[in-house]
């Protein structure tokens, strides 16, 4: 259900793309490491989810190391979730420059 849900932001992500380059203030740069960072964010989460189902399948047939594969789960999908939300404060950059670094007040514009 995550990997589904996850991958149908995909899409949206070249065709929002292809909307805001043209914007003033937004660098290929800014779409890329956005992109990028969701990529990253999504694999993990794919990791993430793929450890769960796993993790399941021990519970289920009371497996020795069940819990340690629980544990593993929690922090691979804790990491998957500060990637996303990284990833998230990128595309933000990119709509908003108001919070990107260095970005000026309206009266140093």
């Amino acid at each position: 259900m995550i990997p589904h849900c996850a991958s149908s932001a995909a899409p949206a992500g070249s065709g929002a793309a292809l909307i805001v380059k043209d914007m003033p203030r937004v660098s290929e740069a800014l779409i890329r490491n956005h992109a990028n960072a969701a990529r990253l964010g999504y694999y993990v989460l794919v990791g993430a989810a793929t450890l769960a189902l796993l993790c399941g399948l021990m519970l289920r047939q009371q497996a020795p190391r069940a819990r340690q594969m629980a544990w593993a789960t929690l922090a691979v999908a804790a990491v998957s979730f500060g990637l996303l939300a990284r990833s998230a404060k990128l595309g933000g950059e990119i709509h908003h420059p108001e919070i990107r670094e260095g970005f000026g007040t309206p009266d140093e514009l």
